[in-house]
């Protein structure tokens, strides 16, 4: 499993993320927030949108990521809450769709500033780019 590292130092001793991860996360979030193409990201899907919930057994949008901030573990329980946001939003929206697009921007956006506020830490996050590189040789693998 390859991982990429960031100065995100998590302290071990508590149970909670540290205030130094607290403060990147609150400046992720932020930044998510107020980014251009975030706006079908701010609440979560409405349980009258045809056929989401059907599709999508975990829901994830920045209200509800910003209102657990307090109970994350640490940044990697933040992060995969994060990712998780955008992968539903590829599993859901055709990537031509203005979400799909919206996801995909968004996401270029946040793994820019993520490296930007953890780029001197120690912690280890999975790097998505050889997650993905695995997933499409399983693709190709199960296509044979």
């Amino acid at each position: 499993n390859v991982t990429t590292a960031y100065n995100c130092k998590h302290d071990d001793t508590n149970d909670k993320v540290s205030s130094t991860e607290k403060q990147i996360c609150e400046k992720l979030i932020l930044h998510m927030y107020t980014h251009s193409s975030s706006v079908p990201f701010h609440h979560p899907v409405p349980a009258d949108c045809i056929g989401y919930h059907k599709v999508i057994t975990r829901p994830m949008d920045l209200r509800t990521i910003k209102g657990k901030l307090n109970s994350y573990a640490n940044i990697s329980e933040f992060l995969a809450d994060v990712r998780l946001m955008f992968h539903n939003c590829s599993t859901f929206n055709r990537p031509e769709s203005e979400i799909g697009k919206s996801g995909r921007t968004l996401s270029k956006a946040f793994d820019e500033w993520l490296e930007k506020y953890c780029s001197n830490s120690q912690i280890s996050i999975p790097d998505r780019t050889n997650k993905r590189k695995k997933t499409s040789i399983q693709m190709i693998d199960h296509a044979s």
